[in-house]
């Protein structure tokens, strides 16, 4: 007997998945878990070195740490090459030429001390053309980092300059702010690379562009990192 067959053979049913909004976090919300997830690594970077080379045996007394003395920006200057904020902190609290000043609760770099008084303390933003720090490059492809010196550009990023072309380094590598003997115990987040090219008039070096993770013109409290004696 003939085997009829009744109606149309079906393949699978094709389900597309729709995300909901909670899948999705806000620009703010990942540029905050971006930067802790980066102090992160670096943290655990340098406590792995520590205990390599065994250098948190001092005497068998507890390792110095430091505390953070919150300010409020009572003046902003950006515009030019000057780019700077007036704190109403100052040696009173603590405060001297040199510390680190970061974001409140997200701890990201966005300048250094430069100037203070009793109750007031100037802070020279990263992106000033007159500041210039030692920073840390991490390079993801090479998971290591590679130091380097960056200097504002007077816009809105940091410049690294006289890098040679030897090195690999790539839009996306995260750029720390290097660790400093009495200010600053292990590398904090500045930004990351933005763009790189061949420098116009050394073709052997790299033009690096660093764009801070926040924009500082935009904030109203800041905190200082002061080292404990």
């Amino acid at each position: 007997n003939p085997i009829l067959s009744i109606g149309r053979s079906t393949g699978a049913e094709v389900f597309r998945l729709v995300p909901s909004t909670e899948d999705f976090v806000s620009r703010t919300e990942h540029d905050k878990l971006w930067t802790a997830y980066n102090n992160l690594r670096a943290d655990l970077r340098v406590e792995h070195e520590r205990y390599e080379k065994l250098a948190r045996i001092r005497s068998g007394l507890p390792r110095p740490g430091a505390g953070l003395v919150l300010a409020e920006i009572i003046n902003t200057s950006i515009g030019g090459m000057r780019h700077e904020l007036i704190i109403n902190r100052g040696e009173a609290d603590g405060l001297k030429t040199g510390q680190f000043v970061l974001i409140p609760g997200e701890h990201s770099i966005i300048g250094t001390i430069s100037e203070t008084a009793k109750a007031t303390a100037r802070v020279r933003l990263v992106t000033d053309t007159n500041h210039d720090m030692k920073v840390l490059i991490w390079r993801e492809s090479k998971k290591d980092y590679l130091e380097a010196q960056m200097v504002g550009d007077g816009k809105k990023s940091g410049n690294i300059p006289l890098l040679s072309k030897e090195y690999q380094i790539e839009v996306g590598d995260t750029v720390y702010a290097a660790v400093k003997r009495g200010f600053l115990e292990t590398p904090r987040v500045i930004g990351e690379i933005s763009e790189v090219k061949r420098d116009e008039n050394t073709p052997l070096l790299w033009d690096i562009t660093v764009s801070p993770i926040h924009d500082a013109g935009t904030l109203s409290d800041v905190a200082v990192i002061v080292m404990n004696p």
